[in-house]
Parts: C-alpha cells; structure tokens; sequence
C-alpha cells in the first residue's frame, strides 16, 4: 500500500481528534463556569452537579449527551437570568453595569458554542442511539421528579445528603437518577435482568440496614426520624394497628402495590433480599407448597388480632418490642433453617403478612405474569421459581399461582418463550419494558427516602 494514499486519512483523523479534545475542553470550562457560579452563591449541591456533568463526556451514552446537553442549555438561560439580575442591583445603586453584563452574556454565548459543538455529527456518532434511549430518559426523569415530589411532603430533610449540608439534597437526587438510568439499562436486557434485579435489591437492603447500624451506633442523623423502629416487614401492619396510627412504611406498601403489584416482594422489601440470598443456597424442585393459603391467613390474622390486643390491653412500649424481638427471631430461624433446605423463600412465601398482602391485594394492579399456550411442560421455570410459583401442577393448569412475585427470573430460563408479561392490552415486550422501568423508579425512590 502506497503510504502517500494514508495521508489524507491520517490528516482527517488528526483533525477529528483535536475537534474532539477541543470540545471536551469548552464542555468543561462550560461545566466549571457554571459550578463556580453556584459554588459562589453557596448552592453547593448544584456545583457538584456541575463539576460531575463535565466528566460524563466519558459515559457513551446517548442519555449522557443529552444530559450533558440540557445542562448547558439551562446554563445559558441561568447566565442570562443573572445578567439581569446584576443590571437590576448595579442600577439600584447607582454603579454602571455594562463590563459586568457584557462578561456574564460572553459566559452565555460561550456556553452556547459550546452546546452547539454537542449537536455535530463528529460528537453524536460517539454516542449511540439505540431504542432503549427513550425509556432510559424517562426512568431518570421521573425518577428525580419523584423523589423531588417527596421532599416536598415532609417538613423534615427527607434526603440524607441534605442532612448534612442544604442544597446537597440536588446532588443526592441527581446522582440517584444517573444511577436509575444505568440500572434500567441494563435490566432492560433480558439477558442481565436477573442479575441486576437481585444486584440492586441488595444494594437496598444493604444500605437499609447499614442505616440502621449507624443509628444504633448513635449516629441518629441516619435515623428517618431520629427514633428507633423494628426493621421487620410485619411491622408495616402491626405497629399501625398497635398505635392506631398510620406510618411512613404503609404509604409506600401501598402505593407499590398500586403501582407494580406484587413486585414489592422481589424488589423492594428490604427483608425479601436476605430471604432470596439464602434460599438461593439450596435447591428448588417446584414442589407445590401444601396448605399455604391457610397458612398465610392464619398468621395474618393472628399478628391483626395479637397487634390490636396491645392496643386495647394498653400494652407498654417495652411488651411491643419484646413481642416484635421474638418475632424477628422466629423469621430469621425460617430464613436460615426452612428457606435455606428447601430452595423456596419460606418466610416471604408462608410467614410474611406483608408479603401474603402484596401478592393479594397487589392484584390491583394489572401487570400479570402469564404461560402461554406455547409451553412444552419442561419444568426448567420450577427449578429457578423461589417463591413457589411454578409447580408442576400450575404449569400443567397454564396458571402462574398466587404466590407470584412478578421477578421475572423464570422468563430468562425459558427456552421457548412461554412466560410474559401482560399489562393492560400491550405486546409482552412492551409489558416487560413498562414493569421494569417502574419497578427501578420505586426502587431508586426507596433508596432515597426508605429508612428507619
């Protein structure tokens, strides 16, 4: 090969690179412009934004340019809005504001530039478009929406960020909806679903629960509301009905349910993930569990009754969480002991209260998971089905049972594609998408504002 022909293309290339590096460079004097800005009227949460929106130029995402570029769009109108406002002060006062406007609009034009280097062709073919993009935005928007609404409904800093610092609650959203729209990503894949399901229902219970180490270490700024609660699912019913008061909890049990139906118990309850984790450990042989409809309303109904005798015999606060320490003590037991032989969640499946609630009452909700007539009766769903949902008899019958979670792992190990989501009259693939991206709204929106 003629090198003398490699030239132009070694020359165009060159000249690609030091457009790229070129624009990277104005998007982070932009970034850094605007997060000094901020920095200097004391919105700390909003410079680190700023300064972190810079290094997402790394992420190649099409979601992350246009993150990237929403963000200078708004700079421009926050550039302009503050020019104003200094031609407003300077005016009141008597001091010429010309050189200090004109700065501040270069800053503008600057950023502008700088926004339209992120819409040529040489940047966009560095961030793919795929389907996924559109849904992936959504996630992350009305993720932050979401958890913004809640904060507005408490009179407390809700957001643990916010805690330590005003304005860092801005910071802690922002982070938390990037992070719902790399999750929703790659769940979205049906590949990666079950992994990530269980990775960030861990995460949740983990930090759940490191919040409530912290707290006991008397650290109560980790602490909801400063007080110490029994993390045990049963209580979301029991301590109401003890108190004759409503909680915090029974909100947000309900409106998952009206949202995603059962999915609270393979998703979002922050017991259900240590249940999984262990009953993982054995292995499942889709065996029909016998008499657990009796068994599910009885122990409802002794914890409704057991809970309202506290209350009416005025039990103290000290027999409550005697009664509550001894119940958390038997759960745990059925967690190690019955859900680790038998590869089945025994305790979300058979003791839980709440559980047995979400997969009732959650038939509100119209997302089902339904066999199709193309099922060959493998039986390969059973052996991954930790909830009991798929016996022998209930594939034969072509009927998901009751104890249906909604987890989806089943979908992944089924080779003819006999298992799907419904919801309302969409397609199955549709379906799925909509679950999934509802389901990593609740659960980025319970790591925000789910604790003790």
């Amino acid at each position: 090969m003629n090198i003398s022909n490699m030239l132009p293309i070694g020359r165009f290339y060159i000249l690609e690179l030091f457009m790229r590096i070129l624009i990277y460079i104005t998007t982070i004097i932009s970034s850094f412009l605007l997060g000094a800005h901020f920095f200097r009227g004391g919105s700390y949460g909003l410079f680190l934004i700023a300064i972190t929106i810079s290094f997402m130029f790394f992420i190649k995402k099409r979601w992350s340019l246009l993150i990237i570029s929403t963000t200078h769009i708004f700079a421009i109108f926050e550039w302009i809005k503050t020019a104003f406002h200094i031609c407003k002060i300077y005016s009141a006062i008597g001091i010429p504001s010309t050189r200090a406007v004109v700065i501040i609009l270069g800053v503008a034009i600057f950023s502008l530039i700088s926004f339209l280097f992120l819409q040529t062709k040489l940047i966009k073919d560095l961030y793919p478009k795929t389907e996924k993009t559109f849904l992936i935005i959504i996630t992350g928007l009305i993720t932050s929406t979401l958890i913004q609404f809640a904060t507005t409904k408490v009179s407390y800093p809700i957001l643990l960020l916010e805690r330590f610092y005003p304005t860092l609650g801005y910071f802690e959203i922002f982070i938390l909806s990037i992070y719902s729209m790399f999750i929703v990503e790659k769940m979205l894949d049906s590949n990666q679903t079950q992994k990530y399901r269980r990775l960030i229902w861990r995460i949740f219970t983990t930090v759940f629960f490191l919040q409530l180490i912290l707290g006991l270490l008397g650290y109560s700024i980790f602490l909801m509301t400063g007080k110490l609660h029994l993390p045990i699912p049963t209580l979301i019913i029991a301590g109401p009905l003890y108190r004759f008061q409503l909680s915090f909890m029974i909100y947000l049990f309900l409106a998952s349910l009206i949202i995603s139906g059962s999915a609270w118990c393979s998703h979002l309850c922050y017991f259900g993930s240590i249940d999984d984790f262990i009953a993982t450990k054995g292995q499942s042989r889709g065996k029909k569990i016998k008499h657990f409809w009796k068994i599910r309303v009885s122990i409802l109904v002794f914890v409704t009754v057991f809970s309202l005798l506290l209350h009416f015999l005025k039990a103290s606060t000290f027999v409550a969480l005697i009664s509550a320490s001894i119940w958390a003590i038997i759960s745990f037991f059925i967690i190690f002991y019955f859900s680790r032989k038998t590869g089945v969640m025994i305790h979300c499946t058979m003791f839980c209260p709440i559980g047995f609630l979400a997969v009732t009452l959650g038939k509100i909700s119209p997302f089902r998971l339904k066999i199709s007539q193309s099922c060959n009766s493998c039986m390969a769903c059973t052996k991954v089905c930790r909830y009991g949902a798929l016996s022998k008899e209930d594939i034969i019958g072509k009927k998901v049972n009751l104890n249906c979670t909604l987890c989806g792992d089943c979908i992944s190990f089924c080779k003819h594609n006999s298992l799907e989501y419904h919801f309302l009259n969409f397609s199955p693939k549709l379906s799925r998408e909509i679950f999934i991206v509802i389901v990593v709204i609740l659960h980025t929106s319970f790591l925000a504002i789910g604790r003790i």
